[in-house]
């Protein structure tokens, strides 16, 4: 469980925020992904946010800013695990 608030993420070659497999209840809230602190667009290669599957429970937003990035929000809808299948619970974003 972690809470991302606030940030600037920007500027980074392959992409800005991964949640990867297993990460659970976290908040990614009221960030700046690919423009600067100033509003400048400073996006990142391939992506502002990646979400694995097998996370879960995860909430992307409120607040947040994100663009001229490759992709703003991508979402791998395959994996192994945590979880399997058949439990895999709906992403919010």
């Amino acid at each position: 469980m972690s809470t991302v608030v606030g940030n600037v993420i920007a500027g980074n070659g392959k992409g800005g925020v991964l949640v990867d497999k297993g990460v659970h209840d976290s908040v990614l809230s009221n960030n700046l992904i690919g423009l600067t602190a100033n509003g400048t667009p400073a996006g990142n290669g391939l992506f502002g946010v990646h979400i694995e599957a097998g996370s879960h429970r995860n909430t992307i937003g409120p607040g947040n800013e994100i663009a001229n990035n490759g992709t703003g929000i991508q979402i791998r809808p395959d994996g192994l695990a945590p979880p399997g299948p058949q439990e895999r619970p709906p992403v919010r974003v």
